[in-house]
């Protein structure tokens, strides 16, 4: 783009001002984690608290640990300046698959097979898994996912799929401004959940993960031996 995405501007609004209005829409308790505090001096986001990134140059899922550091909520929504036209309503859709079962729940689309992890709803159990992966700086989100329990939310209708255009260079941009009226002014058609186990097959990373869990749980059900103080 040549130019710092969350500073564009979208019908009077920079885009992080815009998200940040959304946000705070779901939840009053929301933070914007940028690389420099700067940037947002003079922005209207609505009450959002700044955060500055504890992890330079580490990309989407430093921003995801900058945050959880202080998240106090037991489920988390994270968004991205890379996708300026994501609603409430349609983010209220991914609200509703937060469930025990599950660690996190991101959308996916029936003409897009590569996995798009924003937006993205995680557990706070999540938080563990980040950070580990910040250390041994594995910083792929969908790298994240592949060792949480994940659900997934099909947006069925081409209108509502529009909505989470990735914005990534200067055509992109153009059709995000042809889009966004129409975004803002339609209400979500559908979305139907798919479980991780249903007809999206596992990869290798999340069968290991799986076996990892279930000798996790076989050691947590067996008893454990007494030690004897000498």
């Amino acid at each position: 783009m040549g130019r710092d995405k969350a500073l564009l501007r979208l019908h009077g609004e920079t885009i992080v001002e815009r998200l940040a209005r959304v946000a705070v829409g779901i939840s009053p308790r929301a933070f914007v984690v940028v690389d420099g505090a700067q940037k947002t001096r003079g922005l209207n986001l609505r009450g959002a608290q700044v955060l500055q990134d504890a992890v330079p140059r580490g990309g989407p899922l430093g921003g995801i640990h900058t945050a959880l550091q202080r998240a106090d909520g037991e489920w988390n929504l994270f968004l991205t300046c890379d996708m300026p036209l994501v609603t409430g309503a349609l983010l209220k859709l991914l609200l509703l698959a937060a469930d025990a079962k599950h660690d996190a729940a991101h959308f996916t689309f029936a003409d897009e097979p590569k996995t798009q992890p924003f937006p993205l709803l995680l557990h706070r159990n999540a938080a563990r898994t980040v950070a580990w992966r910040i250390v041994t700086n594995r910083l792929s989100v969908v790298g994240v996912l592949d060792s949480l329990r994940v659900r997934q939310v099909r947006i069925a209708n081409e209108t509502d799929a529009a909505c989470f255009l990735n914005v990534n260079t200067p055509s992109d941009w153009r059709r995000c401004q042809m889009l966004s009226r129409a975004c803002d002014a339609s209400p979500p058609k559908r979305a139907f959940t798919v479980s991780e186990n249903s007809d999206t097959p596992a990869t290798p990373a999340r069968q290991t993960a799986a076996k990892t869990r279930a000798r996790q749980s076989s050691r947590r059900m067996s008893p454990r031996p007494k030690r004897i103080r000498p």
